[in-house]
């Protein structure tokens, strides 16, 4: 009987970079000229977790409308049940206004 040998590779999870702060803001959610009403739970420098966003996958093109009217465009990385990741093209400024104005929770 001739068997192979399977290696298994673990992928280690890419490690934060930027401190998160705890948040439970609403806001709009267009993807696919589909809009949805969703919840940040947290945001940092490098993105956000969002709850309530249904139908996306990692790799999907996304922008966030905050009640302010700004817009913060992003792409998902993850995405289980309603919870979804998604990473800023680039990093927010350490004083952006939009960390500042989100207390933590």
């Amino acid at each position: 009987m001739h068997t192979t040998a399977t290696s298994w590779r673990t992928i280690a999870p890419k490690r934060r970079t930027f401190e998160r702060r705890n948040t439970w803001v609403h806001a709009s959610l267009v993807s696919d000229g589909r809009n949805q009403s969703i919840v940040i739970r947290n945001i940092s420098r490098g993105g956000m977790r969002i709850e309530f966003a249904y139908g996306l996958l990692p790799g999907d093109p996304v922008e966030i409308e905050l009640t302010s009217g700004r817009k913060l465009a992003g792409t998902i990385v993850w995405s289980v049940a309603a919870y979804c990741g998604l990473e800023f093209p680039a990093p927010l400024a350490e004083d952006d206004p939009v960390l500042k104005s989100y207390r933590q929770h």
